[in-house]
């Protein structure tokens, strides 16, 4: 199975609601109301930074699987799979630094 950064469009069609995934107005609305530390409008205006550095964090952990993975001690049956997404995660990151 495709890591779910390298999946198609088809993979994309169902709503995050259907999936019980807050909408991004919503979540964004609902960690400053958690965290208090922050307005929407500020949490929006460096979203972009935040979404780049997380998808670069979320990289970096995958690559470190992969570099499990080549030296035979990956734990999981699942790690060739999640080792994968560490480029595509990466480039998704990219992009979302460039907007920031």
């Amino acid at each position: 199975m495709a890591h779910p950064a390298q999946r198609g469009p088809r993979h994309r069609r169902r709503r995050p609601a259907a999936l019980g995934i807050p909408l991004e107005d919503d979540y964004i609305r609902r960690y400053c109301e958690r965290t208090g530390i922050a307005t929407v409008a500020d949490v929006k205006a460096d979203w972009n930074f935040y979404l780049a550095y997380n998808l670069f964090r979320i990289a970096a952990i995958l690559q470190g699987i992969a570099k499990r993975v080549e030296a035979g001690t990956a734990s999981s049956a699942q790690a060739t799979a999640s080792a994968a997404g560490a480029r595509p995660m990466a480039e998704l990151a990219r992009g979302f630094a460039q907007k920031a």
